[in-house]
C-alpha cells in the first residue's frame, strides 16, 4: 500500500517538472526569409505593362492622356505567390505624385507606384507659321498666321479653380452656413424660388399663408413652413474657370491688338434687383415690374404682385436675385501704324 503510494507521488513529481522544464523552451526558430516583388499591375487606362525595378522597388506605368492622375482606378497589382499588397483592389487614388506600397507576408517590404503621362497637345489653322507653342504651366498656347500682306498672333490662357474646405475648427461642418466642409469658398446657401404663386394654386398657397401673386418658395421638407432648414446650395460666387487671351492682326503697316478676359461657372447676387425687379415703397422700381407686375389678368412667374409686407417679394433669402456670372470682355484694344520712308536723293544747301 505504501510503494503504491510512493509510485504515484514519483510519477506526479516527474509529470509536474515536465511539464514546468516545456513551459521554459523558447519558440526561436525564425520566420523564413522570402522577398517579395511586384509581378504586374492592371490600372484604368495603362499603356503597356508596367516597368518594374526590383532592385529600387518601383512599379511605373504608363497613363492614357485622357486619365484623370488625381482619380486613377487600380483594378489590382499582383505580387510573389502568399504575398499581400497594402492597397486593395478596384481602389481609385492620386497618381499625381508616387504613392507608396508595402508588401507583406513574414516581412514588410517598402515598394512605390508611380505613373508617367505624356499629353500631345496640337492644333493648326489655315496659313499658320510655325507650329503652335504651348506652356503647360500656365495653362498658354499661342500660334501665328500670315498670309501676303496679312500676320495674325493669337495667345490664349486659361485656369481652372477647384477648391474644397477640407476641415474647420472644432470640428465644425459649417460656420454661419457659409463655409461648409466638402463645399467650396463662396457657396451661395439660400432658398429656392419657385416663381410666383398663380390663381389655380391658391388652396396650396394659403397652406403656405401665401396668396396668388406671392413669391413661390420651394418646401423641401414638405411641412408646409419656410424656414431655414429648407434652404439649399445654389452656386458659388468664384469662378469655376478664367482666362485671356490676345489677338494681334497686322496688315500693310497697321498692327490692331485686342485683349480679352473672361470667367465663368459662377454667379453673382445682383442686389439691386431686390429694388428694380419688385414693389418698394422707398425706391424707384424698373420699367418692366411697373409694365409686367402679377396681376390676374396678366399672370406671369418673375414679378410678384405690388403688396406691401408680401414674403419673400424682394428675393432676399432666397436665389431670385442670383444671376450667371458668365462674361467676356474686351480689356484693351491698341492700333498702330507705321510708315516707311525712301529718300532716294538727298540735296545741300
Amino acid at each position: 500500500m505504501h510503494q503504491k503510494v510512493y509510485i504515484q507521488i514519483r510519477l506526479g513529481c516527474f509529470l509536474l517538472m515536465a511539464a514546468f522544464l516545456s513551459a521554459c523552451i523558447e519558440n526561436d526558430v525564425p520566420y523564413p526569409y522570402i522577398k517579395l516583388f511586384v509581378t504586374g499591375t492592371e490600372i484604368d487606362g495603362q499603356i503597356g505593362s508596367a516597368v518594374i525595378s526590383n532592385d529600387d522597388r518601383t512599379v511605373t506605368v504608363n497613363l492614357e492622356d485622357t486619365v484623370n492622375m488625381k482619380k486613377v482606378r487600380v483594378k489590382s497589382i499582383s505580387v510573389t505567390e502568399g504575398g499581400r499588397c497594402s492597397l486593395p483592389d478596384d481602389t481609385i487614388i492620386d497618381l499625381s505624385n508616387p504613392y507608396p506600397l508595402t508588401l507583406s507576408l513574414y516581412q514588410d517590404y517598402q515598394w512605390t507606384l508611380k505613373a508617367n503621362q505624356t499629353i500631345e497637345r496640337r492644333f493648326t489653322v489655315e496659313h499658320q507659321v510655325g507650329a503652335a507653342t504651348f506652356d503647360e504651366k500656365e495653362h498658354f498656347a499661342s500660334v501665328n498666321i500670315s498670309t501676303k500682306d496679312f500676320l495674325w498672333t493669337t495667345a490664349f490662357m486659361i485656369s481652372y479653380n477647384n477648391n474644397k474646405i477640407k476641415e474647420l475648427y472644432d470640428g465644425k461642418q459649417d460656420v454661419n452656413k457659409t463655409l461648409f466642409v466638402g463645399r467650396p469658398i463662396g457657396q451661395f446657401y439660400l432658398l429656392k424660388s419657385e416663381g410666383i404663386w398663380q390663381t389655380n394654386e391658391a388652396a396650396e398657397a394659403a397652406k403656405y399663408n401665401a396668396r396668388p401673386g406671392d413669391r413661390k418658395i420651394l418646401d423641401s421638407k414638405k411641412d408646409y413652413v419656410i424656414n431655414g432648414e429648407d434652404r439649399d446650395f445654389c452656386g458659388v460666387s468664384t469662378p469655376k474657370y478664367y482666362g485671356s487671351f490676345t489677338n494681334t492682326f497686322s496688315y500693310k503697316g497697321i498692327d490692331l491688338t485686342a485683349f480679352f478676359t473672361f470667367a465663368g461657372g459662377h454667379k453673382i447676387n445682383n442686389s439691386l434687383n431686390r429694388y428694380l425687379n419688385s414693389f418698394n415703397v422707398w425706391g424707384n422700381m424698373s420699367e418692366n415690374y411697373y409694365k409686367y407686375y402679377w396681376r390676374q389678368d396678366r399672370p406671369n412667374n418673375k414679378y410678384p404682385a405690388p403688396r406691401v409686407g408680401s414674403a419673400y417679394a424682394n428675393g432676399d433669402g432666397t436665389d431670385a436675385n442670383l444671376q450667371k456670372g458668365d462674361y467676356l470682355r474686351l480689356r484693351n484694344l491698341e492700333i498702330a501704324v507705321f510708315a516707311s520712308l525712301l529718300i532716294s536723293e538727298v540735296f545741300f544747301f
